[in-house]
């Protein structure tokens, strides 16, 4: 693959996920508890733009696995 379009490849990936975290309330720095905080404000939200995320989330979910480490913390 040609390095331009590589490069093309990453910007979108990067645009999109980028979307994401700003529908969803992530913002860079967060602390574990605000991300936890932001998340289940994202799933409670009953907004369009928001479902529409959770769905594209959802089926991404491979390439975000091997991109980034996501893991759960047990909330006890």
């Amino acid at each position: 693959m040609p390095e331009s379009e590589r490069a093309t490849l990453a910007r979108t990936w990067d645009d999109q996920v980028y979307r994401w975290s700003a529908t969803l309330g992530f913002r860079h720095g967060m602390s574990t508890d605000a991300v936890a905080a932001a998340a289940f404000a994202a799933l409670s939200d009953p907004g369009q733009g928001v479902e529409l995320v959770r769905r594209e989330v959802s089926e991404s979910e491979r390439l975000l696995t091997a991109r980034y480490v996501i893991s759960f913390a047990d909330p006890s």
